[in-house]
């Protein structure tokens, strides 16, 4: 006959539960965490755009490149400009907001931290200008706020410092600045891309034969802050367990 201490129990005394009766069913911390994630964390994504631009009908002209991000919703969203590639001859480059970095290869990377931040790039034209745009899409918050918004643009460059530069020819885009192409940030994957074209700055005047294409590469979910919060919080729980087990079992020895 085995005798047992009365406030004692070995494992061949632990029944498992019913699992008709719904007691003793536990969720683990990932599937917890999945469940709230889907709730109130809907997911953000990353854009990653590959721009080329024929310059040869312009090859030998002074320019600027301007890469200017717009912060329409006061979400943190970043636009970063990477692999660029000229066979043009780069002068000197100017930042205003919350630009930085350098060319060539990059990365430059434009935050949201002002209303208008730019990345502004000398460049005597060649035939050829590319790189790719790296855009999170964080989507503005509810309450009809307008998306951040990523432009690029072919710029004059005026010999007098005193007269601001203008598009070396006219586009599509409806707001009439002749920027090549826009990214709108609306929180979905890939955003709102609208890709212009260039038209005459006069009537009877021929198209400027300056082409270029805007490609998306890819769009891939990005972590949220509540999964990665989450995470954390298990991380810190696994740990503090495995610290303890021994301690415990060491304790249900003594009984």
């Amino acid at each position: 006959m085995r005798h047992t201490h009365p406030d004692h129990r070995d494992d061949s005394d632990v029944r498992a539960p019913n699992p008709r009766s719904g007691r003793g069913k536990r969720f683990s911390g990932w599937q917890v965490l999945l469940l709230i994630g889907t709730m109130i964390a809907p997911p953000t994504w990353a854009t990653t755009l590959q721009v080329a631009v024929d310059t040869t009908a312009l090859s030998g002209t002074a320019a600027y490149l301007a890469f200017d991000f717009i912060d329409g919703d006061g979400v943190a969203n970043t636009a970063t400009v990477g692999n660029f590639y000229t066979d043009g001859t780069l002068g000197a480059a100017s930042t205003t907001g919350g630009a930085s970095g350098t060319l060539p290869p990059g990365p430059v990377t434009l935050s949201d931290t002002d209303f208008f931040n730019e990345f502004l790039q000398e460049l005597t034209l060649g035939t050829t200008v590319s790189f790719t745009l790296d855009l999170t899409e964080i989507g503005p918050a509810a309450g009809g706020s307008l998306p951040d918004s990523f432009t690029f643009f072919l710029l004059d460059r005026p010999t007098d410092p005193d007269q601001i530069p203008m598009p070396l020819f006219a586009t599509t885009d409806p707001t009439g600045a002749g920027a090549l192409f826009q990214a709108d940030i609306d929180g979905t994957a890939g955003g709102v891309l609208s890709v212009f074209a260039p038209v005459a700055s006069l009537p009877g005047e021929p198209d400027p034969t300056v082409s270029w294409t805007v490609t998306p590469a890819r769009s891939v979910p990005l972590p949220s802050t509540a999964w990665l919060l989450g995470a954390g919080v298990l991380g810190g729980l696994a740990a503090r367990r495995r610290r303890l087990t021994p301690l415990s079992r060491r304790e249900r020895g003594r009984g």
